[in-house]
């Protein structure tokens, strides 16, 4: 793990840049679950005549966002961190449908505001660092390491041995 993660903290040394990390990156996150909650996938199990519908099954871009990362992290790090991030997944998910649900006419709005935000802030953290972000050396990395650096930044006894 202190490979790969540590290969995005390289990028993120000063205090200050940590610290909007650790608040912009979960905002971004719950952000992005917010849009793929939009998008939905149906499937349909016909019988043999293919007129009548015996299985159907809708699911949201978010949930298999959450699926994919879950089973990215258990088999990456293991069970510990596997679990870790499991509960840190569904806790952002959990804030998701809050949101969306206390404020149901103007959520989508007020995300877009906060996904901007948070991108500015982040941009502003590097530029005080004068470091680059690490996505403009790798995007999938960084996407897959940055939920983790939150974490290990707000909470290190978590990921002590």
């Amino acid at each position: 793990m202190e490979t790969q993660l540590d290969f995005y903290k390289s990028f993120h040394t000063h205090p200050i840049n940590q610290n909007i990390h650790t608040v912009c990156i979960p905002a971004i996150v719950v952000c992005v679950l917010n849009y793929t909650s939009l998008l939905r996938i149906h499937f349909e199990i016909l019988n043999g005549k293919g007129k009548d519908c015996c299985f159907w099954y809708m699911i949201s871009l978010e949930d298999l966002i959450t699926i994919f990362y879950t089973i990215q992290y258990y088999r990456t790090y293991g069970i510990k961190i596997g679990s870790v991030m499991f509960v840190y997944i569904q806790v952002l998910l959990f804030l998701t449908h809050i949101w969306r649900n206390t404020f149901e006419n103007n959520w989508l709005s007020q995300t877009h505001k906060v996904f901007v935000a948070a991108w500015i802030l982040q941009f502003l953290g590097h530029a005080i660092e004068g470091n680059r972000p690490s996505l403009m050396t790798s995007l999938t990395q960084t996407a897959f390491q940055a939920p983790l650096f939150t974490l290990e930044h707000s909470l290190p006894f978590i990921f002590e041995n």
